[in-house]
């Protein structure tokens, strides 16, 4: 899924060197479901996800699901620490 980055309720870090993107939080602490895209669009340019920082569902007490692509790189340790699914 490529999304555009506005509409996907995720906060990303861009890195515009190599145009990829880092999954950094949620806008919604009470969302129960997650789909990470593969790729975000943001101001007409693509970036790639490929990474997932461990902060990135703190304080997401209420979420159930992440479905995350075949495309990140890295997943940071600990990225879903306390969460039961």
């Amino acid at each position: 899924m490529i999304a555009n980055a506005e509409s996907t309720g995720l906060v990303f870090d861009y890195n515009s060197r190599d145009m990829t993107a880092f999954l950094t939080g949620i806008k919604s602490k009470d969302t129960t479901d997650v789909v990470i895209p593969c790729a975000i669009y943001r101001n007409g340019k693509m970036y790639k996800v490929e990474e997932i920082e461990h902060t990135a569902f703190d304080g997401c007490k209420k979420l159930v699901s992440v479905k995350i692509p075949n495309v990140p790189k890295w997943l940071r340790n600990r990225v879903l620490l306390n969460h039961k699914f």
